[in-house]
């Protein structure tokens, strides 16, 4: 069985983990401490991270806040880092 995925993803002022599809925690910092207990939670390592782009800080500013699954969320706004 392949591990679950962890996203972490920087929205200009907002950040976000994703465990699979979905959102585990947001707000206006993660901290390493909520990404190592959802790494332990879900028992993986995969862990990537994103930025967004320029658009993609408009369209969550507009959306208020990230989506409760990732899927939502546009690919082309996110480019790993």
């Amino acid at each position: 069985m392949e591990p679950i995925k962890i996203s972490v993803i920087y929205g200009h002022d907002w950040e976000a983990i994703y465990a699979g599809l979905d959102l585990v925690v947001d707000g206006h910092h993660v901290s390493s401490r909520e990404l190592v207990e959802a790494m332990k939670k879900y028992d993986t390592l995969h862990v990537v991270f994103y930025d967004m782009s320029v658009k993609g800080y408009e369209w969550l500013e507009e959306l208020g806040s990230f989506p409760m699954s990732i899927d939502l969320i546009p690919q082309y706004y996110l480019i790993e880092s």
